[in-house]
């Protein structure tokens, strides 16, 4: 690898490094509100399962097995969405927003994201 290469690498890592390091400090922020999400996101849009080729009897499964995990107190809370051609077909939010916080898990609920570092490296490795 070349010594600009080489630089790009260790320069896009940092960039990365720095972005995490800002995401992951201080408190989350509040919630994007309902309506917000009243609004197709980029070109998705709400429908029937039906209308894509997929069994609506099989993606209620996906609820009732996160709901599964949520009463075995495996997870605290799951936010699920199944996308398909464009259309959402399946959109469903689980049990509490944490542990040791017991308001209902919302659609919108926002997440930290830890160990971003990983797939970064991957991606610089193979490059």
């Amino acid at each position: 690898m070349g010594t600009v290469q080489k630089g790009r690498v260790v320069g896009a890592l940092l960039g990365a490094a720095l972005l995490v390091g800002c995401a992951v400090s201080g408190d989350a922020p509040d919630p994007v509100p309902a309506t917000a999400l009243q609004a197709p996101v980029g070109d998705l849009v709400e429908g029937a399962p039906e209308s894509v080729g997929m069994a609506r009897e099989r993606l209620d499964r996906i609820t009732a097995m996160t709901q599964a995990y949520v009463d075995e107190g495996k997870l605290a809370g799951v936010v699920t969405l199944v996308a398909r051609k464009g259309t959402i077909v399946h959109f469903e939010a689980v049990g509490n927003r944490g542990a040791e916080d017991a308001r209902p898990m919302t659609k919108d609920a926002l997440f930290r994201i830890f160990s971003m570092s990983k797939p970064i490296t991957a991606v610089a490795a193979m490059m």
